[in-house]
């Protein structure tokens, strides 16, 4: 039985594009907001139809695999104490949480270093880029309470929420590649299989036999799980079936496996180091004397929404494992909503900047301790208005699609986001 509520999320930047840098809890943890994460394993179904006189089908293949996966964290710098360096210091070194996770929705980060040693005016901004190649990517690791999801080579989008009185949330949205799943506990301190590899096949073993790891000190024994056989049963495919947990990890060569339906099989073994979830202590700021602005108007709003709109996309390949080189972003659409109070025109001509298309820069602030402030500005022309109603007054909301205002800015300046 697993608890919805229970769940954990690691993320680390991957070196090499799709291979497993190994996220652990102690550095890795990514606070998701509850209940919000979703894990969608997709595959192209092909069947099987001979012409055998019925509507009769034979079973086929799942191919082409992909997994969608999304979850949600609050909008939050890394401050602690005031004193300790943190984002508003302007490094690398007091990087974010979620930079990894930004960094595959390719948004590059800019740091701009304090003016001085502890005047904390420092800041990092993201802006949108088009890397050369497929760019930072991402592997998450999807503790569900009984078992380990990985996802690998994952590439992404984000949305953002600030609404009146309320925490931002930044929701995020990654695709990658399927990995076989494992059971597995949340990360605790120790060391846990990570490869298994047949190292003398045995006989008489048959597909889908669990094979106990034997030695070792731990609390939750490892076991592998029998994916292939010759006709003699000796094993030829073998994968981590549980990761079990240990102090002092069993023998690592011709580690002499228990149970099944066979005998004499030895496996080869790696194990890697893990640890529990280690938690930022950043409480989040709440959104309300924010500054914010559309222009150089402050309107009476509630909620600022904006989404990166990063398209991604699945490279299928016949000479790449699965039949897919992996994910890319291949384009990208920005978007941003506000609902203003509607006024005369003369104060906010939102009917007029519709008509003629007119650019304006919209600025949502939240925060105000250094180290725990965000910003984001997207300059947009607005692509629709309506009339709303908020508790007997009437709204604007508008739609702006985020543009640069002439040929001749800089190229991705029109959206940005900025942690101070």
């Amino acid at each position: 039985m697993e608890r919805s509520v229970f769940g954990l999320v690691l993320a680390k930047s991957e070196t090499t594009y799709g291979v497993d840098p190994v996220p652990t809890g102690g550095l890795n943890t990514i606070a998701m907001i509850r209940n919000t994460v979703k894990f969608g394993p997709k595959f192209t179904h092909i069947m099987r139809q001979v012409a055998d006189g019925s509507f009769s089908k034979v079973a086929g293949a799942n191919t082409l695999p992909e997994v969608s996966f999304d979850f949600s964290v609050e909008v939050r710098g890394n401050r602690t104490t005031g004193a300790v360096a943190d984002i508003s210091a302007g490094y690398v070194a007091n990087k974010l949480e979620i930079d990894c996770l930004l960094q595959a929705c390719d948004l590059t980060p800019t740091y701009t270093a304090e003016s001085s040693g502890g005047a904390r005016d420092g800041n990092v901004t993201y802006l949108p880029l088009v890397p050369a190649t497929t760019g930072a990517s991402v592997t998450f690791y999807f503790y569900s309470g009984l078992k380990l999801h990985k996802i690998t080579g994952c590439k992404g989008t984000v949305k953002g929420s600030l609404q009146a009185g309320q925490f931002g949330q930044l929701d995020f949205s990654f695709t990658g590649s399927y990995v076989d799943v494992v059971d597995a506990a949340l990360p605790a301190a120790g060391n846990y299989l990570a490869t298994v590899a047949v190292q003398a096949s045995g006989t008489g073993y048959v597909v889908g036999d669990i094979l106990t790891i034997a030695g070792g000190t731990g609390t939750v024994t490892a076991s592998a799980r029998v994916t292939a056989v010759s006709s003699t049963g000796q094993i030829t495919g073998i994968k981590v079936a549980q990761v079990g947990l240990y102090s002092v990890s069993p023998s690592l060569s011709a580690n002499a496996v228990t149970g099944g339906t066979g005998t004499t099989a030895t496996l080869n073994l790696t194990f890697n180091a893990n640890t529990a979830a280690v938690f930022l202590n950043t409480k989040p700021p709440v959104f309300s004397a924010s500054g914010s602005t559309v222009g150089s108007y402050s309107p009476v709003f509630t909620k600022l929404d904006f989404d990166l709109g990063a398209k991604v996309t699945k490279r299928e390949d016949a000479n790449s494992v699965n039949g897919v080189a992996g994910f890319l972003i291949t384009d990208r659409a920005t978007k941003a909503t506000i609902d203003p109070e509607s006024v005369v025109e003369a104060t906010s001509p939102v009917w007029d900047d519709l008509n003629s298309a007119t650019s304006r820069t919209i600025t949502g602030k939240i925060g105000t301790d250094s180290g725990n402030k965000f910003q984001v500005q997207i300059i947009g022309v607005p692509e629709s208005v309506s009339y709303g109603d908020r508790q007997g007054l009437r709204t604007t909301p508008i739609t702006y699609s985020a543009e640069r205002a002439n040929l001749t800015d800089a190229v991705n300046s029109e959206f940005a986001l900025k942690f101070y």
